[in-house]
């Protein structure tokens, strides 16, 4: 492919941090590269000097003559009292200095990204519809090559999916930063990651980003066998520099000037093998109260509006919840009322006695702004007390993946990601029943992501989640309750409140999604190993049901991982390209479907059975 730019021996620091020493980077026609890595990587750095907004201190930066190239920031910065359709036409004098067909190219662009009514104000747009109209901007400029930088931070599900399939049929070549796994997997032909392990300070490889996990361990499994190799000849080096050779041969010399660079060689390799990452620990109390929220067909509205309405649900601990829907659907609303910061405006809503909860508010509204990051992790003293033990403020620091001279730095100088772990690590002094998260991971590095992962499923009491993170929700929680202006449904599982939700039939499938209420016995099935003796006494299943039934989630687990396997296996250029392989991996997907459907039919058949 011929490139469309190509960066050579880049060389760049900020604020004293080196981000790129000798870096090399190229995009040719029809790329679709996911660039990835840590939180100060470099990455956005990368994308401006991509577009020319930002000049490295060394290197070149060469571009193809006339090269159309557009950047979609991670902030929206739009004149909220103009249109729609004006904000979309900023770069051409708005909709009186644009020709009356890049107008028409507009109002259709706006019409197949979702947008209703273009004459709406900017200011009335949630953040994931300006990312839409973001997006939206850059088409119209026809650009060659669309680098865009976070582009599903507050998306919905549905809007991700939009542009899931925008970016699978572009003509033109595109970089997407992003630390959406799942997104990366379904669009993505090629991934990149900027990381001081890697020897010219990012590897490259073709495929989506399940298949490059695979690539990355295969690469440091290699770099730590080649560090314990060169440690090994240093050594034996060490021991003959030991006896005092004096150079008074070539030979000689020669053998201690490579004894001093391999020294230095593995001093390099194993300051790159140095990684730094959040520890994640929410603390809970252990308390065995049964039921810490008990609500009982509630709901909620703002004036004359009713936002949901005939809610029923119980939050145990060890509950896994994930609340999930579109934008605007009341999600985070729920998320307040359980908080206790709204009150249900029908129904009942019952708290455990001297419940404590610890609310993640995407807003972020309890980080203090103008002090310092020494001052947001530690208030009032040098040190913080973590499950009854006191830890120094660097000590703090470094846990979160701070360095100590950035102790003094003001938290509103912070990045986005960089921000979300202060809030993590101030969340992490409380304790808590219960853990309610309105979308913990925008902006947080896929490495953060993990660990936060991690900390969710070991934590003993219950966990309230809303994220548009597909692999986290899959990962961490149990249990999905689909929220919408006309409907409240429980599902067992990610796949079937997505089918539910997003398939062109619309229809509700069978299975646990029937039930509008989340019993208690149900949050304990799911929850406990054992099942609890009032159960016991309602089964009316034969042993070999029962044994079926209990292995059914697990069951059902494996068939929907199988079949997104198999999905994103369809989207990799090799198959795309041939047609065999592209109608066997069909078939098996469609078999997976089958497979799964057929799992949650079997799977209420022997619920019912026990009723």
């Amino acid at each position: 492919m011929t490139p469309l730019i190509h960066c050579k021996d880049l060389e760049l620091s900020y604020s004293g941090k080196v981000l790129f020493d000798g870096f090399d980077f190229s995009i040719s026609e029809g790329a679709k590269v996911g660039l990835i890595g840590s939180n100060g990587n470099g990455k956005s750095t990368l994308l401006k000097i991509l577009s020319g907004e930002v000049e490295a201190d060394e290197g070149e930066v060469s571009k193809r003559k006339h090269l159309k190239s557009h950047l979609v920031r991670q902030e929206a910065n739009f004149d909220e009292s103009l249109t729609i359709l004006d904000c979309s036409l900023r770069d051409f004098g708005g909709l009186e200095g644009a020709d009356v067909s890049t107008s028409v190219l507009a109002q259709s662009l706006l019409s197949r990204a979702g947008f209703e009514n273009a004459y709406d104000t900017v200011g009335e747009l949630s953040g994931g519809w300006k990312k839409r109209l973001q997006i939206v901007c850059g088409l119209l400029a026809e650009p060659e090559l669309l680098l865009l930088d976070e582009p599903t931070n507050h998306m919905d599900l549905k809007a991700v999916l939009w542009l899931e399939g925008l970016l699978k049929q572009a003509r033109f070549a595109w970089v997407v930063v992003s630390h959406d796994r799942e997104f990366l997997n379904q669009v993505c032909g090629e991934i990149a990651e900027i990381d001081r392990v890697y020897k010219n300070g990012m590897i490259r490889h073709q495929g989506n980003y399940d298949s490059f996990i695979e690539h990355k361990e295969t690469y440091l499994e290699s770099l730590q066998s080649y560090s314990e190799s060169l440690s090994n000849k240093v050594r034996r080096e060490d021991e003959w520099l030991s006896r005092g050779p004096k150079a008074r041969s070539t030979k000689a010399k020669g053998r201690i000037d490579k004894a001093h660079e391999l020294k230095r060689e593995l001093a390099q390799v194993k300051d790159r093998q140095k990684t730094k990452s959040s520890k994640i620990d929410f603390s809970g109390t252990q308390r065995k109260t049964k039921k810490f929220i008990e609500i009982e067909k509630a709901g909620f509205g703002y004036d004359s509006e009713e936002l949901w309405s005939d809610l029923s649900l119980v939050v145990q601990p060890k509950s896994r919840l994930a609340i999930l829907g579109k934008n605007g659907s009341g999600k985070s609303s729920l998320m307040k009322l359980l908080a206790k910061e709204h009150e249900q405006t029908s129904g009942k809503v019952k708290f455990a006695d001297d419940l404590k909860i610890v609310y993640f508010d995407q807003q972020r509204e309890a980080l203090p702004e103008g002090v310092t990051l020494k001052r947001a992790l530690a208030e009032e003293s040098d040190s913080v007390v973590f499950q009854d033990r006191a830890v120094h403020v660097s000590s703090w620091a470094r846990r979160f993946g701070f360095e100590v001279k950035q102790l003094e730095t003001k938290v509103d100088d912070l990045s986005g990601g960089e921000k979300a772990r202060v809030y993590i690590a101030r969340l992490m002094l409380q304790e808590a029943d219960i853990l309610l998260l309105d979308e913990p991971t925008n902006d947080l590095d896929i490495q953060t992501r993990e660990v936060l992962e991690e900390s969710l499923r070991s934590f003993k009491g219950a966990v309230v989640l809303i994220s548009h993170d597909r692999y986290m929700l899959k990962s961490v929680c149990r249990q999905f309750l689909g929220v919408s202006r006309s409907d409240m449904h429980v599902y067992a599982g990610f796949y079937q409140w997505f089918k539910n939700s997003y398939s062109a039939s619309g229809k509700k499938p069978s299975g646990k999604s029937s039930s509008k209420k989340i019993t208690e016995e149900q949050v304990r099935e799911q929850n406990t190993d054992e099942p609890s003796k009032e159960n016991k006494k309602k089964k009316k299943l034969s042993y070999m049901d029962q044994r079926e039934f209990e292995q059914m989630e697990k069951k059902i687990m494996q068939a929907e991982t199988k079949l997104e396997e198999t999905q994103a296996k369809l989207t990799l250029p090799e198959v795309l390209s041939n047609s065999i392989k592209l109608q066997g991996l069909s078939k098996k997907m469609d078999e997976a479907k089958s497979e799964v459907e057929r799992l949650y039919a079997r799977w209420t058949q022997l619920e019912n059975m026990q009723k």
